[in-house]
């Protein structure tokens, strides 16, 4: 692992440090229970967490390079698990995995597990929630491990010991002595926390320059899809990216590169109208990819009724994108959608 962060990210992580709610300076009733876990209760807002750390207090601001929580609202059902990685971040997208004493369990970002609050700060969700939640207390350790954002192996391993006696501690402290653990639904009152700025900034940076290269594209931040990012594994080792470049009233434009393991590369795709027949289009408007059938589509509206335009398909085949329809209506005339458009391939 690399411990260098960009400006931005290293500001982030201060931030997060000095919001985390477990390690606050007037904890409230607080009580450790072994020598890797302490739990806490706040005496204004009722909420409880269980708190262990990876190298604390490791000299850059932060409270430790890796701290893992399990929180509880005052009158919440669900528990609220999270890591927090103050020595690096993970890959944008990449997944997490989470091993507990010998069981993997893979993470996948957005579905699994997603950052609120902080970019730094990575709550679990749904059935992974649960499983981990099921798994951790009776365990010994468990290990998270991803790729951060220089493409490096990163991990870190919490000692469970003390665990359970933490969360006996909050049940008793909330009066839920023999409630049921259940572990689900997004943490109460934060929301996802990239900006646009953060987004682009957890990309390949060889990536972000060949984007800032083109040189067609708006600033992300004066664009409203800026966030909207797409990350898709295709056969192989190959990559597919969308990267937000342009925004109109009812068009937003992509653009899309290819990386198949030795570096992005700018696709082309094929574009066509009556009047100049076919041509390459660096960009792609309105697009859609579906990762069970490796169908990629555009959808180029001429105007806001859609009744003329564009719509394109082109499926992943093993090496490249073949193009298997395309429709073009040059003419605005309030008559059928893209659907009823002229067929002009094949």
């Amino acid at each position: 692992m690399l411990p260098v962060l960009n400006h931005v990210a290293r500001t982030l992580f201060m931030f997060a440090a000095l919001a985390l709610p477990a390690l606050a300076q007037n904890a409230g009733d607080e009580r450790t229970l072994s020598a890797d876990w302490m739990a806490t209760c706040q005496p204004d807002t009722g909420y409880c967490s269980a708190t262990t750390l990876v190298n604390p207090d490791p000299g850059n601001g932060t409270v430790a390079d890796y701290v893992l929580r399990l929180g509880r609202q005052a009158e919440g059902i669900y528990w609220e698990i999270s890591l927090t990685t103050n020595f690096d971040i993970p890959a944008f997208s990449a997944p997490l995995f989470a091993n507990i004493d010998g069981t993997e369990l893979k993470l996948t970002d957005g579905r699994d597990v997603a950052a609120f609050g902080a970019i730094n700060e990575f709550f679990l969700l749904g059935d992974a929630a649960q499983f981990v939640l099921d798994k951790i207390v009776p365990a010994a350790t468990i290990t998270f491990s991803y790729t951060n954002e220089f493409d490096l192996p990163a991990s870190a391993r919490f000692s469970l010991d003390g665990l359970a006696g933490a969360l006996v501690w909050i049940d008793e402290r909330q009066r839920r002595l023999g409630a049921e653990r259940v572990a689900r639904d997004a943490p109460v009152g934060l929301g996802p926390p990239l900006t646009t700025r953060t987004a682009f900034s957890r990309l390949p940076r060889e990536l972000t320059d060949l984007h800032r290269a083109f040189g067609r594209c708006d600033p992300p931040d004066d664009i409203p899809h800026a966030n909207d990012i797409g990350i898709y594994a295709l056969t192989g080792s190959a990559t597919l990216f969308l990267l937000p470049c342009t925004a109109g009233a009812y068009n937003f434009s992509f653009r899309a590169y290819l990386d198949s393991g030795l570096g992005p590369t700018a696709l082309l795709f094929a574009d066509y109208t009556d009047r100049f027949g076919w041509q390459g289009a660096e960009l792609l408007v309105n697009p859609e990819f579906n990762p069970e059938t490796l169908a990629l589509t555009s959808f180029y509206k001429g105007r806001g009724p859609a009744d003329c335009g564009t719509r394109g398909t082109w499926v992943w085949d093993e090496f490249a994108f073949r193009m298997t329809l395309f429709l073009a209506k040059d003419i605005c005339d309030f008559k059928g959608d893209a659907g009823a458009f002229p067929q002009v391939f094949p």
